[in-house]
């Protein structure tokens, strides 16, 4: 992940201008100076307009990316410490999965996708967990599918994917996706973050989960 420098530079800006333009609302209106007071709203409504425009002048010129099995999507504590990745190992397909409690076997309504993925951390000393990771599978027509948990439990898989991580420690744990029979390009798109994380990186310039901004994905299938 690559840290939007300018995008944060120009939220925190945002956020002390709005402060200091509170402060002058409070003081115009308590003051009754309608002329400070109009100054201040027109001066809000054109900074925002112009932060508008540039958060989504950046999301329309940048460009989605399809990594490949082994490559890393890096995440990043606050943009300053990016020593949490999510790879994808490998992919596989089934018609059923063999469930061990109860002796059952399930089908899919299409075809399973069993996909493994992996976690690591290359902290040097800090122990690290992703913020409520959550996994899905987009296609080629733009429909996202979500993870199939009752297939993930027949399989046995119980790694949590916010187990918290040593220095340079790893883990591997199986999702699953019941998938249409002839779906096209289906990749796999894994974001974390809390809901709060999710509304600031909405209108944070240049960051990936920006509004309109090109998404990271994996690949599942040799065509991207």
């Amino acid at each position: 992940m690559n840290t939007p420098i300018f995008g944060i530079f120009l939220m925190l800006l945002t956020v002390v201008a709005m402060f200091l333009g509170t402060v002058g609302v409070i003081h115009a209106l308590l003051k009754q100076k309608r002329d400070l007071l109009k100054a201040i709203l027109i001066g809000a409504a054109i900074w925002i307009a112009a932060y508008l425009l540039v958060l989504i002048s950046v999301s329309a010129f940048s460009h989605g990316q399809v990594l490949g099995l082994g490559a890393e999507k890096r995440f990043c504590g606050f943009y300053l410490d990016c020593h949490l990745a999510a790879s994808v190992d490998r992919v596989d397909t089934a018609r059923a999965i063999e469930a061990r409690v109860p002796p059952q076997q399930l089908g899919a309504d299409g075809a399973w996708w069993i996909v493994t993925v992996r976690v690591s951390s290359n902290a040097r000393r800090a122990r690290l967990a992703l913020l409520q990771p959550h996994v899905t599978v987009v296609d080629d027509l733009g429909t996202e599918h979500p993870r199939a948990v009752a297939a993930e439990r027949a399989l046995g898989d119980t790694v949590s994917l916010e187990r918290k991580l040593g220095p340079g420690e790893s883990l591997a744990r199986r999702v699953v996706f019941d998938l249409p029979r002839g779906v096209r390009r289906p990749r796999l798109r894994f974001t974390e973050g809390y809901w709060i994380d999710r509304v600031i990186e909405l209108f944070l310039i240049g960051d990936e989960d920006s509004l309109f901004h090109g998404r990271r994905t994996f690949a599942l299938t040799a065509d991207g």
